[in-house]
This record gives structure tokens, sequence and C-alpha cells, in this order.
């Protein structure tokens, strides 16, 4: 699952405007395993979309670490946050 958050950060010497959120700072971006283990952690500028993770730099990399990812879209009908049962 790979997720991000915005986040104010008045200490950085770069940072950048989710206009979405409505905040200055950066943004976090997280994946985990199936079971919460954290896979992978990376800080940008909350400037930087979120919304578009690329499925060959992905693929690219779970090849590189001997990895398995099925990646799993949520349906057009949901509303808000709703985990996916494991497979």
């Amino acid at each position: 699952m790979i997720d991000s958050q915005s986040v104010k950060a008045s200490h950085t010497k770069t940072k950048g405007y989710d206009a979405g959120k409505k905040i200055t700072g950066c943004k976090r971006h997280i994946a985990v395993d199936t079971d919460g283990r954290l896979l992978m952690v990376n800080l940008t500028t909350a400037d930087i979309s979120d919304g578009a993770y690329g499925r060959l730099q992905h693929m690219d990399k779970a090849a590189f670490l001997d990895f398995v990812i099925e990646i799993i879209k949520r349906s057009d009908d949901q509303k808000g946050f709703q985990g996916l049962p494991r497979r």
C-alpha cells in the first residue's frame, strides 16, 4: 500500500505548496506491505503530485528487490478510504 501525507515544515530548506490541502511544507510518501511493515519512505516538497505513482517505476524497483507487486485500483463508487481484503 502506498500513500502520502502533506505536513507543515517551517524549518526545511525546500518546501512547496499543496493547493489541495492548503499547506506549505513537505509531503511524505510511505509504502508498506500487506502486514503493515515499512518498505519505503520518501520525502518531497508538498507540491509534488501523489496521485500518479508510476506503475513501471514500482515494477522495476520491485524486480530489483525480488518483490511481487499487484496494483489494485479502487472502484469508482467508493467514498473515502476503505482497505481491501488480503489476497
